[in-house]
């Protein structure tokens, strides 16, 4: 953000009529008008975001195909997996899915690769994996459209595919039974900026609308059970809060601050994110004590900062020195007990995981002052004989905020264990 250049209007700036006539007042008008909203009906359903800010699910690019192949499983009562991400997107959007097929009586696998050993995305050992288990259908969240070889890889061992994802296209789609992703090239879906937990509760959506035709009230049900999940992944992503997504994280909060999720509200608890302002509170994040409903969560005022500061840190600390498994189990556990101990962990996990970052950042600084040539080199490039994977983009972006320039870190830890490197090369 202090990079960023603000553009504010002069006292006497021309305000939209528009706007004034509508009922806003010159100062409301002004900032609708600054956030590109000078229409009356855009800035309505901007301010009130009500149901129909949601679009039909099926205008989704090969949510057709998603869902019809997804029902048969439902039908049948197919093994399926759900693969997602090892971030807290990857993690919502998979235990979302995960959750609902298990509703729907499906026995699901859920599969979260690990950052060192597996890497981004889908790999054949984890299809070869799961095929072992009698999976016949994996569907993808929040990854999988560049994952070409991967997914033709998957029908030759006689597994179907969905992919699920919100990242860019880049040429050739994916040979699965679909490939649902906003960013399509084909794409006429009017909001393009879903995080992949977004996308998969389109995907959610979608089914129940199918399997349920007759009840109205659908996504009202759909958004009371998995609002949350979508706005923690949301955010965490750092999607703008506009359009849908600006009305399901709405309504996300409200269920974070009521607890209605165990995990959640025991990671709430956890990380004292109970303060006025959202942000950890001065114990440091282990308050423990109270239950859902009590006092506490009554008194929660919970924002997008509550998420970016301390859920989702705490939640990402496990994917990056850990196992992302550790946040899925806090996610579907049903014991409140089970709940506080993954919660109290976490944030033991984040602390070790700030001690990491602190330390190779230091190290990074003191490199870059002993050598760093700022007259002539136009971009940072580090490497660390043991700097940890998981942090080391953490670091890259504290040089970048410190000293401007693009920087570029290597680490060549677990280098020997993956390529075979000798000692010294």
């Amino acid at each position: 953000m202090k990079y960023a250049n603000w553009n504010v209007p002069e006292r006497g700036a021309e305000v939209p009529r528009a706007l004034l006539a509508a009922g806003c007042t010159p100062l409301l008008a002004a900032i609708l008008h600054l956030r590109g909203l000078s229409d009356p009906a855009a800035a309505r359903s901007f301010l009130r975001g009500g149901a129909e800010t949601l679009t039909n699910p099926l205008e989704l690019t090969g949510m057709v195909d998603a869902v019809q192949r997804l029902t048969r499983a439902v039908a049948t009562g197919e093994h399926v997996a759900v693969y997602g991400d090892y971030d807290v997107d990857g993690i919502t959007a998979a235990c979302l899915l995960t959750d609902y097929l298990r509703f729907r009586g499906l026995t699901c696998e859920l599969y979260i690769p690990d950052r060192i050993r597996d890497g981004y995305g889908l790999n054949t050992a984890a299809i070869d994996t799961l095929a072992e288990k009698g999976v016949t259908l994996i569907v993808t969240v929040d990854c999988g459209v560049t994952n070409l070889e991967e997914t033709a890889y998957a029908a030759q061992r006689g597994v179907d595919m969905i992919v699920t994802d919100h990242h860019e296209c880049h040429g050739e789609l994916p040979q699965a039974i679909a490939a649902v992703n906003p960013h399509r090239p084909d794409s006429e879906y009017p909001f393009a900026e879903l995080a992949g937990v977004g996308v998969a509760f389109k995907l959610i959506c979608a089914v129940e609308q199918l399997l349920v035709p007759d009840d109205d009230r659908y996504l009202h049900r759909m958004c009371a059970e998995y609002a949350d999940l979508v706005t923690v992944g949301t955010v965490a992503d750092v999607m703008p809060l506009v359009d849908e997504n600006r009305l399901i994280v709405s309504i996300g909060l409200g269920l974070l601050e009521r607890g209605s999720r165990i995990g959640f509200d025991a990671l709430i608890r956890a990380a004292a994110l109970d303060g006025k302002n959202g942000k950890d509170g001065k114990n440091g994040g282990r308050s423990g004590g109270g239950t859902s409903g009590s006092d506490e969560t009554e008194e929660r005022h919970l924002t997008a900062s509550s998420i970016g500061f301390g859920i989702a840190p705490r939640m990402n600390a496990a994917g990056r020195i850990r196992s992302a498994s550790i946040a899925e189990e806090l996610l579907l556990t049903e014991d409140r007990g089970v709940a506080d101990e993954i919660a109290a962990r976490l944030c033991d996990i984040n602390r070790e995981r700030q001690e990491l970052e602190n330390a190779m950042a230091e190290e990074a600084f003191r490199m870059i002052e002993q050598t760093h040539d700022f007259a002539s080199d136009r971009v940072i490039v580090l490497a660390g004989e043991s700097w940890h994977h998981g942090v080391i983009g953490i670091v890259a972006s504290r040089v970048t905020d410190r000293y401007g320039l693009p920087s570029i870190l290597i680490s060549f830890d677990g280098g020997r264990v993956t390529s075979g490197l000798s000692n010294g090369d």
